[in-house]
């Protein structure tokens, strides 16, 4: 289940959160989260995974055959 953007109430990946409120990263950007936090803020940045190198999708059947 994903989080419930609290600007908009649909489901989103959160980018800003405040507090235990998740925002999308559309809603921040309009409400103009930047980026940069202070110390002591309740906002939140979350940091996104980083993605796995894809790898070759197939394989060759008849690898060892020449043509």
């Amino acid at each position: 289940m994903r989080p419930i953007c609290a600007m908009c109430g649909r489901p989103t990946a959160p980018f800003v959160m405040i507090g235990n409120e998740a925002i999308g990263p559309k809603c921040a950007r309009k409400a103009g989260f930047t980026g940069k936090t202070t110390k002591g803020s309740r906002v939140r940045y979350v940091g996104r995974a980083p993605t796995k190198p894809k790898g070759p999708q197939t394989l060759d059947l008849f690898e060892d055959q020449d043509l």
